[in-house]
């Protein structure tokens, strides 16, 4: 019966994991929700400089 009840606790607290994050998704507001939105946009920006960067690099290293 003690094995019984620790599953029972284990169980629980493997619950309790599970559903902690539900209720930070459940405040989101979602209809506002957009591209501009996310946190690290200025982050999309600057990959993409650099990305056009490499581009360039590589044209002119390989191609030219």
């Amino acid at each position: 019966m003690p094995g019984a009840i620790r599953r029972a606790g284990w169980w629980l607290v493997g619950s309790v994991a599970a559903l902690v994050p539900a209720a930070a998704l459940a405040q989101e507001r979602v209809p506002d929700w957009g591209r501009g939105m996310h946190p690290m946009w200025w982050m999309w920006g600057a990959g993409g400089i650099v990305m056009m960067l490499f581009m360039l690099l590589f044209w002119g290293l390989v191609i030219a």
